[in-house]
């Protein structure tokens, strides 16, 4: 070590400075002795003091400054032989004046045998303490590093987490937004996608077009600023409609494909929304997004939420194909009006070839605009019910394209037959409790009843049966209607 410390109670000092400590030393313990009684005077230094100085300074300080000191005090023993304070019996040197008293070799020889062994003792106690000090400090400074190397550790572990685990965790949440869009109409989930990729794109302005002939029209937007009716024409929008897949203007650049025209609504990213046949029939696109948010892991999300989108839709439009072929409809217990038509040509062409009767009853809610928006479906499911429990199970119901609407099928039922099982429904809602139903004006319902007694007095087609029964709607009798408006 190049330094004085070593170990706390050793030092490596110089020479000159053990023996002055040894000296001051010497004085305040010879003059300690001497306040205790233990020595008679003070003008003579006494072995005791010197060797118990040797003996501390050598510890303390090592060979050089023990053998120092002990060389010093020998002196001192000289200098008192010298001016005769020193202690009778000793040898006289025959070279000294006759003045010099008698010198103690054996006490000059204890001197340096006790600076020189205590001396080489804390010596070499001190070289393993530099040594293991030194091993120490090596072994500080590894571990600084280390602490070092695991502070970058966390760092680029907090990064990591940053830039993966927080898009895993993101692209999670928009997955389950866009689970939540597959239970949408189709012209919900346009408004949603946009809202869902400017929300986990942190973006300012997006926007959806839809493919309309041979144009692509706004069908939602996000922002500020309100991006035009049509798409316009842009590099990104046909790059991404060509790869059927989203790209950036950074990918543009990537190919070589960029433009130098400037655009006047520069488009960032575009992603298209595939159909069944993986052909583009929507675009999203993005105006407007933070640079931070310029990154390759953006095209992705957006590619991602694009896919998720086109499936929503994809998904709606079946379900939308599939009511359309459904003949029966679960809210309100009846066939739908689609399936009126076909039933209506076989029950006429059943009826015309065995000359049997077929009547169609029709009841409806006039003024049906003027219901609350919540009580329309309540109503028709009570009007429904009731035609039910007063018809035949044979008798199908339907719906009618005519809101408020509903009609009957009586096969092998003549006209009058059917007015009567008409006035019997009209008397049990009379009875029914109508009021959580009616508008502010009172309730009126309308009635109607077409067909023929035998198969040569029936329309040729279904359609004309129908339309002649919707004309001759007619409000329901005084009893019966004015009963029905106002329940019981």
């Amino acid at each position: 070590m190049n330094g004085e410390e070593a170990v706390p109670g050793t030092r490596r000092i110089g020479v000159v400075r053990a023996l002055f400590e040894a000296a001051a030393l010497a004085v305040a313990l010879q003059l300690a002795l001497v306040v205790l009684g233990v020595l008679p005077g003070a003008l003579r230094l006494h072995p005791i003091t010197a060797h118990a100085v040797i003996a501390l300074i050598a510890v303390r300080a090592g060979l050089r400054a023990g053998l120092g000191t002990a060389a010093l005090f020998v002196c001192v023993h000289l200098v008192q032989q010298t001016h005769g304070l020193g202690v009778t019996g000793g040898i006289r040197l025959g070279w000294l004046p006759a003045a010099v008293g008698a010198v103690r070799p054996e006490l000059a020889v204890s001197y340096l045998l006790t600076g020189g062994v205590l001396g080489a003792l804390s010596e070499r106690h001190i070289q393993r303490c530099a040594v293991a000090l030194e091993r120490c400090e090596q072994t500080r400074e590894r571990l600084a590093r280390a602490q070092q190397r695991v502070q970058l550790l966390e760092t680029a572990r907090r990064e990591l987490e940053r830039r993966i685990v927080e898009p895993a965790v993101g692209i999670a949440r928009v997955y389950d937004a866009a689970r939540r869009l597959e239970t949408l109409e189709e012209e919900e989930i346009y408004p949603a996608a946009v809202r869902i990729a400017a929300e986990h794109l942190e973006a300012s302005g997006c926007a959806i077009y839809v493919r309309d002939g041979g144009s692509w029209r706004r069908r939602a937007c996000h922002g500020e600023s309100e991006p035009p009716v049509e798409l316009p024409d842009s590099p990104v929008v046909r790059f991404a409609l060509r790869q059927c897949r989203a790209v950036s203007l950074r990918d543009l650049a990537i190919e070589g494909e960029s433009e130098s025209a400037p655009q006047p609504a520069p488009i960032l990213f575009a992603a298209p929304l595939l159909d069944e046949q993986t052909e583009p029939f929507a675009v999203l696109v993005v105006t407007e997004l933070p640079l931070v948010q310029m990154t390759e892991a953006t095209r992705r999300i957006l590619d991602m939420i694009a896919s998720w989108d086109g499936r929503a839709i994809r998904l709606a439009r079946q379900v939308a194909r599939v009511r359309e072929n459904v003949v029966f409809d679960e809210r309100l217990g009846v066939l739908r009006a689609s399936y009126l038509r076909r039933r209506l040509e076989e029950e006429l062409a059943r009826a015309r070839r065995y000359d049997t009767p077929l009547s169609l009853a029709v009841l409806a809610v006039a003024r049906w605009e003027r219901v609350p928006e919540a009580e329309r479906e309540p109503l028709l499911q009570v009007l429904a019910e009731t035609l039910r429990l007063r018809l035949r199970r044979v008798d199908p119901i339907f719906m009618l394209d005519r809101a408020g609407a509903l009609a009957a099928l009586l096969p092998h039922t003549p006209p009058a037959g059917a007015r009567r099982a008409l006035e019997r429904a009209l008397e049990a809602l009379a009875s029914l409790e109508l009021m959580p139903y009616l508008p502010p004006e009172p309730l009126v319902l309308e009635q109607a009843v077409a067909g023929g007694a035998d198969g040569d007095a029936l329309p040729e087609r279904g359609e004309m049966l129908l339309n002649e029964a919707l004309e001759s709607l007619q409000p329901a009798a005084p009893g019966e209607g004015e009963g029905a408006s106002h329940g019981g």
